[in-house]
């Protein structure tokens, strides 16, 4: 859902994700939804492992995505456990961005992070966020949990998202490290 309203809105958007078939049913979404000619390159690839050659062939993006599964498993069967291997992911995501090299002449880039494992709150998301911003870098990162509203009104929690970007000019810098997203 995410890489459609990216290329809807004008993105040029690469989808990664491990699982042949998700990537599939990915695409199929797309075609449904006139999506098909838009620049989505489809990758199935381990996330990690596209982060560290992308960066070996110096190439960065403007924003990314993320919202990686509790527990899966790759194209060759590796399993991918969130606890034990959300650093190296959100890590090489962050790389990706470029924000450590200076000749990466970008508009305003983020960073959005999405996560629906049961028992990680809004402080774990930001500080997984934040850890993974070099230093330098202003750390201001927002963050929301995610809910389902049934047609009575009540809220279902969903997970939580957790968002930085670059700030647009000094105010926007000077203006704190850390604070929630509106409900």
């Amino acid at each position: 859902g995410a890489s459609l309203a990216a290329a809807f809105a004008g993105a040029e958007v690469t989808h990664v994700d491990s699982s042949g078939p998700t990537v599939a049913w990915a695409k199929r979404n797309a075609e449904v939804s006139g999506a098909n000619n838009l620049p989505i390159r489809w990758v199935v690839e381990d996330a990690v492992r596209f982060a560290q050659r992308e960066l070996r062939r110096g190439n960065y993006y403007d924003g990314i995505i993320a919202d990686p599964p509790t527990y899966g498993h790759g194209p060759k069967g590796k399993a991918f456990k969130f606890k034990e291997n959300l650093p190296e992911l959100i890590a090489a995501c962050s790389a990706l961005l470029g924000l450590s090299q200076r000749t990466h002449a970008v508009g305003a880039r983020f960073f959005l992070f999405s996560c629906h494992a049961p028992g990680f709150g809004l402080d774990d998301a930001r500080s997984t966020l934040t850890s993974a911003l070099p230093n330098g870098v202003n750390k201001q990162v927002l963050s929301h949990p995610l809910q389902l509203v049934t047609q009575d009104r009540r809220k279902l929690p969903a997970g939580v998202a957790a968002r930085w970007s670059e700030p647009a000019n000094d105010e926007e810098i000077n203006s704190g490290n850390e604070r929630e997203l509106p409900s």
